[in-house]
């Protein structure tokens, strides 16, 4: 069974404790069904320190001349992640 949507429901406090967030740069708010497309909540630590930051939830390819192809882009099958070329790069870390 493929998933489409999930839930966020934490608080915020226990997030920021969790995962040791040092700023806030997002307006965290709770979610029951969230949807492709949406800015949810990340965490995000590649500068040396953890913040809290929003991001769209989908993968746009690098080919897509069109953002919404996006809202479809959010299952990958293992069968065939290694030859699509919307997957394959982020397996291999290079883009063909």
């Amino acid at each position: 069974m493929l998933c489409a949507r999930f839930t966020l429901t934490s608080e915020v406090s226990d997030v920021v404790d969790t995962f040791d967030v040092s700023r806030i740069e997002y307006e965290y708010k709770t979610f029951y069904n969230i949807a492709p497309s949406q800015t949810i909540a990340v965490v995000n630590g590649n500068s040396g320190e953890y913040v809290l930051e929003g991001y769209r939830w989908g993968l746009v390819p690098f080919w897509a001349k069109d953002i919404k192809i996006g809202y479809k882009m959010i299952n990958a099958r293992v069968e065939t992640i290694q030859s699509k070329p919307a997957f394959r790069h982020l397996i291999t870390g290079t883009v063909h």
